[in-house]
Protein backbone atom coordinates (compact mmCIF):
# COMPACT_ATOMS: atom_id res chain seq x y z
CA UNK A 1 0.00 0.00 0.00
CA UNK A 2 2.86 2.16 0.62
CA UNK A 3 3.83 2.62 -2.60
CA UNK A 4 0.09 3.62 -3.69
CA UNK A 5 0.31 6.25 -1.01
CA UNK A 6 3.96 7.60 -0.75
CA UNK A 7 3.61 10.64 -3.18
CA UNK A 8 0.29 11.62 -1.10
CA UNK A 9 0.30 14.86 1.05
CA UNK A 10 -1.91 13.00 3.76
CA UNK A 11 -3.13 15.60 6.67
CA UNK A 12 -5.41 13.32 9.00
CA UNK A 13 -6.00 9.81 9.70
CA UNK A 14 -8.44 8.00 7.45
CA UNK A 15 -10.35 4.79 8.38
CA UNK A 16 -12.34 3.30 5.71
CA UNK A 17 -13.99 0.67 4.18
CA UNK A 18 -13.69 -0.65 0.44
CA UNK A 19 -16.21 -2.43 -1.08
CA UNK A 20 -15.99 -3.72 -4.63
CA UNK A 21 -16.41 -6.78 -7.03
CA UNK A 22 -14.64 -8.85 -9.46
CA UNK A 23 -15.69 -9.16 -12.87
CA UNK A 24 -14.21 -10.94 -15.60
CA UNK A 25 -11.11 -10.74 -13.07
CA UNK A 26 -11.21 -6.67 -12.72
CA UNK A 27 -12.07 -5.28 -10.16
CA UNK A 28 -15.56 -3.06 -10.53
CA UNK A 29 -18.21 -1.02 -8.55
CA UNK A 30 -15.65 0.32 -5.83
CA UNK A 31 -17.29 2.12 -2.95
CA UNK A 32 -16.01 4.01 -0.06
CA UNK A 33 -17.31 3.77 3.05
CA UNK A 34 -16.45 7.77 3.90
CA UNK A 35 -15.72 10.54 1.47
CA UNK A 36 -12.10 10.45 0.51
CA UNK A 37 -10.08 13.05 -1.48
CA UNK A 38 -9.74 12.06 -5.03
CA UNK A 39 -6.27 11.64 -5.21
CA UNK A 40 -6.33 9.06 -2.48
CA UNK A 41 -9.79 7.32 -4.24
CA UNK A 42 -7.38 7.32 -7.19
CA UNK A 43 -4.81 5.51 -5.02
CA UNK A 44 -6.99 3.03 -3.76
CA UNK A 45 -8.18 1.79 -6.48
CA UNK A 46 -4.57 1.49 -8.12
CA UNK A 47 -3.74 -0.58 -5.20
CA UNK A 48 -7.00 -2.84 -5.64
CA UNK A 49 -5.92 -3.33 -8.84
CA UNK A 50 -2.70 -4.47 -8.49
CA UNK A 51 -4.18 -7.31 -7.13
CA UNK A 52 -4.52 -10.99 -8.48
CA UNK A 53 -7.91 -11.57 -9.24
CA UNK A 54 -9.78 -14.48 -10.59
CA UNK A 55 -13.16 -14.82 -11.80
CA UNK A 56 -16.40 -13.26 -10.57
CA UNK A 57 -16.71 -12.48 -7.05
CA UNK A 58 -19.41 -9.74 -5.09
CA UNK A 59 -19.40 -8.24 -1.96
CA UNK A 60 -15.51 -8.13 -1.14
CA UNK A 61 -14.38 -5.43 1.11
CA UNK A 62 -10.99 -4.06 2.48
CA UNK A 63 -10.47 -2.33 5.75
CA UNK A 64 -7.49 0.29 5.27
CA UNK A 65 -6.35 2.92 7.96
CA UNK A 66 -4.02 5.43 6.94
CA UNK A 67 -2.10 7.74 9.49
CA UNK A 68 -1.44 11.34 8.57
CA UNK A 69 2.50 12.06 7.44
Amino acid sequence: LGRYIENLRINKDYKFLINYNVKDNQISNVEFSKKLPNNLQRAMIRYLNSFQMYGDVSGCSISIKILEN
